[in-house]
C-alpha cells in the first residue's frame, strides 16, 4: 500500500541538486497557479454582476465549442511534446527540430479548424447570431500556439512562461474591470482574452529564440508524419476527455436555457479553478518522471506511487472543504445564494479528488509506461457514457444533471484506469498502486 514519504526522505531528496531544481519548478508553478486561480475568482463574479447570467452563458457556450478546436490544434503535444523535449534537453538542434515541426502541424490544424468554424457560423442559427463571439474566442487558439508552454515544461524552465502568462492574466483582469460595465460589453470579453494571450505569445517566442537559441527550421515531411503518429493516441484521448470535461456545457445549452448554462459554467469554473491549485505538483513531476523513466525506471515508479498517495489526500481535503463552503462561494459569485449554483458546486466538488488521481494514474503513469492504448480506451468509454448520461440528466434536471454527469464520469474513469493497471502488470515490473 502507498505511504507518505518520511521527513528524512524529503530532506535527503531536496538537499541534492535534482531535488532543489524540482522544488524550484514546483514553487514557480505555484506562483503561476495563484494568478490563474485568482483570475476566475475575480472575473466570474464581476461578469455575472455586470453582463448577467444569460450573457455569461453565451460566452461560456462559445468557449466550450472553441475548446473542441483547441484540442484538435494542440494534437496531444501538451503531452508528447513535453516528453520529446524532456528527453532531448542537451540537444539544441533536436529541440529546434521539435519546436519547428510541432509549430507547422499546429498552424495547419488551426487553419483547417478555422474554416470549419466559419461554416458552422453560417449553418447554425444559434452560432450565427453571435458569430463574432465565436470568432473572437477562436483567436485564443492562435495565441496559445505561440506560448509554447509544453516546451518550457519539457526543459523544466517554467518560470519564463509562468511570468508572461501571469502578467497577461493580470492584464486581462484589469481590462475586464475597466471596460466591462453593462451587458452590451460582453463581446469584449473574448477579445480581451485572445489579445492578452497573444501578447504573451509574442514574448514567449522572443524568449525561445534569445534564451534557448531555438531556430525555426524547415519542416521535414517524414518527421511531420512521425510526430503525427506519435501524438495520435494522446490526441484521441484528449478528444475523448473533452467529451466529459467540456461537452456538458454544450449539451446543457442544447437542452436548457442560457441562464442554466451560465449557472453551471460559473460553478464549474470555480471548481476547476480550485482544482488547478494541484497543477504545480503534477506539471512539475511530469517532465521529471519522463526523464527518470529513461534513467532510473524503478525509482520513477516509486515517485509516481508517492504522488498518487499525496494527490489523493490533498484532493480529498479540498473536495470536502469545497462541499462545506459551497453556499458562501455561491454568494460571493452571485451576490446572493443561488441554490442551483450551490448544488452544482457541491456535486462537482469531488471532481477535484478523482480528477487529480486520474491525471497521476492516466497521464503521468500510463502514458509513460506503454499503456497509451489502455488510457485511450478508458477515456473513450467514459466520453461516450458521459454524453449519453449528460443528455438524459440535462433534459430532466438541467444544470444539476450536467454536474452529476461530470462527477460520475471522473469516478468511472478512475475505476477503469485502476482496472487496466491491475490487468497489465506485465508492461511494468512494479505496480504504483501497490507500493
Amino acid at each position: 500500500m502507498n505511504q507518505f514519504p518520511t521527513l528524512n526522505e524529503l530532506k535527503g531528496f531536496f538537499s541534492n541538486k535534482e531535488g532543489k531544481s524540482l522544488f524550484a519548478n514546483f514553487a514557480q508553478f505555484g506562483i503561476y497557479q495563484v494568478i490563474i486561480y485568482l483570475a476566475p475568482l475575480i472575473t466570474v463574479p464581476y461578469l455575472l454582476r455586470y453582463i448577467g447570467v444569460a450573457k455569461f452563458g453565451i460566452i461560456s457556450f462559445a468557449m466550450a465549442l472553441v475548446y473542441y478546436f483547441q484540442i484538435v490544434v494542440e494534437y496531444g503535444f501538451g503531452i508528447t511534446g513535453i516528453q520529446m523535449i524532456a528527453q532531448s534537453q542537451n540537444n539544441n538542434r533536436k529541440q529546434s527540430e521539435i519546436v519547428s515541426n510541432v509549430l507547422i502541424i499546429q498552424i495547419i490544424l488551426f487553419s483547417i479548424c478555422f474554416i470549419l468554424l466559419g461554416i458552422l457560423c453560417f449553418l447554425i442559427p444559434k452560432i450565427h447570431d453571435y458569430r463574432f463571439i465565436y470568432l473572437f474566442s477562436y483567436g485564443y487558439i492562435l495565441a496559445n500556439i505561440f506560448l509554447f508552454t509544453w516546451f518550457y515544461i519539457g526543459v523544466e524552465k517554467v518560470k519564463y512562461v509562468n511570468v508572461i502568462i501571469s502578467i497577461s492574466k493580470l492584464l486581462y483582469i484589469l481590462l475586464i474591470i475597466i471596460f466591462i460595465k453593462n451587458e452590451n460589453d460582453f463581446v469584449l470579453v473574448p477579445i480581451f482574452n485572445s489579445a492578452t494571450t497573444f501578447l504573451a505569445g509574442i514574448v514567449s517566442v522572443i524568449i525561445l529564440r534569445k534564451k534557448f537559441i531555438i531556430r525555426f527550421l524547415k519542416p521535414n515531411k517524414d518527421i511531420l508524419k512521425r510526430y503525427l503518429k506519435e501524438g495520435w493516441h494522446i490526441f484521441l484521448s484528449n478528444i475523448a476527455m473533452n467529451l466529459y470535461r467540456n461537452t456538458n456545457v454544450i449539451i446543457l445549452g442544447i437542452f436548457s436555457s442560457d441562464i442554466s448554462v451560465g449557472i453551471y459554467s460559473a460553478g464549474e469554473k470555480i471548481v476547476k479553478a480550485i482544482q488547478s491549485t494541484l497543477s504545480p505538483l503534477t506539471q512539475t513531476l511530469y517532465p521529471f518522471i519522463s526523464r527518470k523513466k529513461i534513467e532510473e525506471p524503478k525509482k520513477s515508479i516509486r515517485y509516481i506511487s508517492r504522488m498518487i498517495t499525496i494527490m489523493g489526500f490533498i484532493g480529498c481535503i479540498i473536495s470536502i472543504l469545497l462541499f462545506i463552503f459551497a453556499g458562501k462561494i455561491a454568494y460571493l459569485l452571485n451576490g446572493s445564494v443561488n441554490l442551483a449554483m450551490v448544488r452544482v458546486i457541491r456535486i462537482a466538488s469531488f471532481v477535484i479528488l478523482f480528477g487529480g488521481l486520474n491525471y497521476c494514474i492516466g497521464i503521468i503513469f500510463m502514458t509513460n509506461y506503454d499503456m497509451k492504448k489502455e488510457f485511450l480506451k478508458s477515456v473513450m468509454i467514459v466520453g461516450i457514457l458521459n454524453t449519453i448520461i449528460c443528455a438524459i440528466l440535462c433534459h430532466l434536471i438541467s444544470e444539476i444533471g450536467a454536474a452529476t454527469a461530470l462527477l460520475l464520469s471522473e469516478f468511472i474513469l478512475f475505476m477503469l484506469l485502476v482496472y487496466h493497471i491491475q490487468h497489465n502488470k506485465y508492461k511494468c515490473s512494479t505496480n504504483p498502486l501497490e507500493l
